[in-house]
């Protein structure tokens, strides 16, 4: 005798359940996302104050300051990416990217400040697809150690 299941599978308890674990999921992409963002911003301030004091006891040239400006920033970037990646669990490279993205965003406007228009040249679209690679590498790395 072979027993058949009558009724929908699994029990309304188990649906519920799994609507609230997907809920869970999505705030906890955007609250990583933010955190990603917070800590990248910590991570530039900490690199800039490191990057000032070697540019102030040391007698280097202001082309080696903006490369390791750039540089810090960077990988600034990819610690946010890295902890966004980390905290979410999953799509470390699309959080990641968005961590890149609105880094990038902010800090346009904050360089812009008051001008009427926006020039966008080669040298700084450079930089935002630069800090988008790092937000998604390190969102990467940060799903792979979690």
């Amino acid at each position: 005798m072979v027993l058949q299941k009558r009724g929908r599978e699994g029990s309304d308890r188990t649906r519920s359940q799994d609507k609230v674990r997907e809920l869970d999921k999505t705030s906890s992409g955007f609250s990583a996302i933010i955190t990603g963002l917070i800590t990248s911003i910590i991570a530039m301030v900490v690199i800039f104050l490191i990057i000032g004091v070697y540019g102030f006891y040391t007698s280097s040239d202001i082309a080696s300051l903006g490369t390791l400006a750039l540089s810090g920033t960077l990988l600034a970037i990819a610690y946010g990416g890295f902890n966004t990646g980390k905290k979410a669990g999953r799509r470390g490279l699309v959080y990641g990217g968005l961590v890149g993205v609105i880094f990038a965003i902010v800090a346009i406007m904050v360089g812009v400040k008051d001008a009427p228009r926006a020039i966008i040249t080669l040298t700084s679209l450079k930089r935002v697809i630069l800090s988008i690679i790092a937000g998604c590498i390190g969102g990467m790395l940060g799903v792979a150690l979690s």
